[in-house]
């Protein structure tokens, strides 16, 4: 992959998001995720079990917010793709990750060093949150989940879907269109369920 030389492409979001409450009400879907699409799907995250499995949650092992684990992620992008290969997609990752995204930002680009400028120029500010964006294959996604680091939204050139994983979100949303909606519904291991825009992020989180 490789930094965005600008954050045009990232614009829609933020247009496509419902004002954060201002009253502390309750937050929801709306607010995280980019609205328009005719499907939602909620995706669980598997949580590192005995040995280093991956197991559902219900089996009593903690799950980090934030990340899609690499094996649901994969399933994710292969229904997505639908034999594209070589997809090209947009990817943002929230900044406060931190020297851990650094570390994989390294290992995607293929840079070991990059100046302040460089990276100042590949981010955009949502509310209370900054993002760095990056394009390359679909693919790479999956790379960067098996180094525990999925981007918090990742979506094709033509936005006919988008995933996103809030930075506290113990689940991911994919935002499809009807078609797209039929292939991840053939996908029975990621244990999904239909949820709309004005479902809260609490009861989003302990849904399953």
């Amino acid at each position: 992959m490789e930094f965005a030389k600008s954050t045009e492409e990232a614009e829609w979001i933020k247009e496509c998001r419902s004002p954060l409450p201002s009253d502390r009400g309750p937050l929801r879907i709306a607010h995280i995720v980019p609205s328009g699409y005719s499907v939602y799907f909620a995706i669980p995250h598997l949580a590192h079990g005995f040995g280093g499995r991956w197991v559902p949650r219900s089996a009593g092992a903690s799950v980090q917010p934030g990340r899609l684990d690499p094996v649901r992620l994969r399933a994710v992008t292969t229904a997505l793709a639908a034999g594209e290969g070589h997809l090209a997609v947009w990817a943002a990752w929230w900044k406060g990750w931190g020297s851990g995204l650094e570390s994989v930002l390294s290992k995607l680009t293929g840079l070991t060093t990059w100046g302040r400028d460089f990276l100042d120029g590949a981010t955009f500010e949502l509310p209370y949150e900054s993002y760095v964006l990056l394009q390359g294959p679909l693919g790479d996604i999956n790379a960067a989940g098996a180094l525990g680091m999925s981007p918090q939204f990742f979506w094709p050139r033509d936005r006919s879907w988008v995933v996103v994983t809030g930075i506290d979100f113990e689940v991911t949303v994919v935002g499809v269109d009807a078609m797209r909606a039929c292939r991840l519904a053939e996908v029975q291991s990621l244990d999904m369920r239909l949820v709309t825009p004005s479902m809260s992020i609490s009861v989003l989180n302990s849904a399953w």
